[in-house]
């Protein structure tokens, strides 16, 4: 009995002992501290305050002197101030130059001034003096024409014609290479149309409204003449292609048409450009304008000039 006894008491004791190892915490290692890093910021924090100082004692002494120099300036004596101003003689040098270069113009204007009055009044008792002193001007160029410059101009200019007036004569060929005046034509009234240009829409329906009117025109004693700036092959092509019945002008230099004034400023499409506006005069059997036919609608046009030779007749 006594050893069993001794038995349950070893193992109560064991079981006491677990159960107080389990009931205390397990003692965690402290982690040792990083020496270095502490010392880091400790020398970045001392290092900012005394940067903060060095920047706070610099400010003060800076304004403290800059006071101690304004307060010397104005309570030094006047022979300081000149011993400074012969130290820095610069300074003296570039004001005075100032000065002078300021006071320059002035004087030479007060200078000028008597001998201006003086030269007007000895002109006044001598005008020979001015005679001879225009004469030593360099005389003014003027512009002579060149050449190029008159050959650039039209040679007749553009004249506004009248009704009465005696129509501009002329002498051009036509598409075969003919002559034809308007003066060896009086006695005869005379159709003369301007039209643009050759085998265009508008200038093909008014010479083919001339030719199929020809003998209505022609039985009141008068003559068809076209006229534009194309050349005589061109007449010739336009006239075969449509197989017109009277002759065309080559008015190339554009002289005559400029005489009977209907080279116009034209707009097509916003370009603008001149050229021969559509237009027709009505010459009677003198010679003289009878009637002017401007900015011509080729609709109903011949009708109107076979109309109006009626009333010529």
């Amino acid at each position: 009995m006594a050893k069993t006894s001794v038995s349950k008491n070893k193992g109560s004791q064991k079981n006491q002992k677990q159960k107080k190892n389990q009931k205390q915490p397990v003692k965690k290692m402290a982690a040792k501290p990083n020496l270095k890093v502490a010392a880091k910021k400790v020398t970045k924090t001392a290092q900012k305050k005394t940067q903060k100082n060095i920047q706070k004692n610099s400010k003060k002494t800076f304004s403290k002197n800059a006071i101690q120099t304004a307060s010397a300036k104005k309570t030094a004596p006047k022979s300081m101030q000149k011993n400074s101003a012969k130290k820095n003689p610069s300074k003296n040098m570039k004001k005075s130059n100032l000065k002078a270069t300021q006071a320059a113009p002035q004087k030479l204007i007060a200078a000028k001034k008597p001998i201006l009055k003086e030269q007007k009044n000895l002109s006044a008792k001598n005008p020979a003096q001015k005679t001879k002193q225009e004469a030593t001007k360099p005389a003014v160029k003027t512009a002579v024409p060149t050449a190029s410059s008159a050959t650039a101009k039209p040679t007749t200019e553009a004249q506004k014609l009248a009704i009465g007036q005696e129509a501009p004569d002329f002498n051009l060929k036509n598409q075969a290479g003919e002559t034809v005046s308007l003066n060896s034509l009086k006695g005869k009234n005379v159709v003369l149309y301007f039209y643009p240009k050759d085998m265009t829409p508008g200038c093909t329906q008014e010479a083919c409204d001339f030719r199929d009117s020809l003998n209505r025109i022609q039985s009141q004693g008068a003559i068809v003449l076209g006229l534009s700036k194309d050349d005589e092959a061109l007449h010739q092509k336009f006239i075969q292609q449509h197989n017109l019945n009277f002759d065309l002008l080559a008015d190339t230099s554009g002289t005559v048409c400029n005489a009977y004034d209907v080279i116009k400023e034209k707009n097509m499409y916003g370009k603008k450009s001149m050229g021969i506006e559509r237009t027709t005069y009505l010459i009677n059997k003198e010679g003289k304008i009878a009637k002017i036919y401007p900015k011509v609608k080729v609709e109903g046009h011949v009708q109107e000039v076979i109309n109006d030779l009626a009333q010529i007749n």
